[in-house]
């Protein structure tokens, strides 16, 4: 493992993906990302971000790594 890397969770599968923001599970409501950010363990972010028309997610509008620290995303 590198030094930077971020964690993305997939709630239906109950994992993380490594350094693919395509494995994070997205939430409309920030209501019901922040529920789910206070049941997990650890430092845990929720990221505002972007999809396209057909639903998916759209990696520019994520915002870019600044530390070299573990982070873990929703």
């Amino acid at each position: 493992m590198s030094r930077r890397f971020t964690l993305y969770y997939n709630v239906s599968e109950d994992c993380y993906g490594m350094n693919e923001p395509t494995y994070a599970t997205l939430f409309k409501r920030l209501r019901a990302a922040e529920t789910i950010k206070n049941q997990l363990e650890g430092t845990v972010q929720v990221v505002r971000c972007h999809v396209d028309k057909r639903g998916r997610l759209v990696p520019t509008s994520l915002p870019k790594q600044r530390s070299a620290r573990r982070k873990r995303a929703l």
